[in-house]
C-alpha cells in the first residue's frame, strides 16, 4: 500500500487520472486494503470492488472474480469506501485476488458505467452490506449497486 500510495501521490494530487485500477492479492491485508480506500476517498476517489454478476437476474447471487476465465460478463459494483471494513469485509472468506476501481468524484459522468453495470447485472440501488460481506460465502446477494454518492 505504501508503495503504491508513492507512486501515485502526484498523479491522484493533480487529477490525472479519471478511473484507477488495481488488484488486491495474497499479499494485501485488509488494514492495507482499508488504508489506501481511506487515501484515495481524502482525495474524492470513491473505491469499489468489480463484481460479475453470474445471471442477470433480479435477487441472484453475485461472485467476486478478477480477470479471467470467471471475469468476464456483465459487470457491478460493490462500494467500499466509507465503510467499517472490521465490520463489512470478512477478510479471511473473501476470495483473492479483488479487483478495486477509484472513480474520481470530480467527474460524476463516470458513473455512468456503474449505472450501465446495474442495468446488464438488474442490480437494485441499494446495499446491504451485511449480506454482501459477513455471509460466509465470500458471495453478495443482489439488492445493490452504486451511482455517486451523496
Amino acid at each position: 500500500n505504501t508503495m503504491l500510495r508513492k507512486g501515485f501521490k502526484k498523479i491522484i494530487s493533480a487529477r490525472e487520472v479519471s478511473v484507477l485500477a488495481f488488484r488486491v492479492d495474497e499479499m494485501w491485508t485488509k488494514a492495507d486494503l482499508q488504508a489506501v480506500v481511506e487515501w484515495l476517498d481524502e482525495s474524492e476517489y470513491f473505491s469499489m470492488f468489480r463484481l460479475v454478476c453470474s445471471s442477470p437476474s433480479p435477487g441472484e447471487t453475485f461472485s467476486y472474480h478478477g480477470p479471467g476465465g470467471a471475469g468476464t460478463g456483465p459487470t457491478t459494483y460493490l462500494p467500499i469506501s466509507g465503510v467499517e471494513f472490521s465490520k463489512v469485509i470478512d477478510w479471511d472468506r473473501m476470495p483473492l485476488p479483488q479487483d478495486v476501481l477509484s472513480f474520481d468524484l470530480r467527474q460524476p459522468d463516470i458513473f455512468r458505467t456503474v449505472q450501465l453495470g446495474d442495468a446488464s447485472c438488474e442490480a437494485e440501488d441499494v446495499v446491504d452490506e451485511e449480506t454482501c460481506a459477513n455471509d460466509g460465502s465470500g458471495k453478495c446477494r443482489s439488492t445493490a449497486a452504486v451511482g455517486p454518492p451523496g
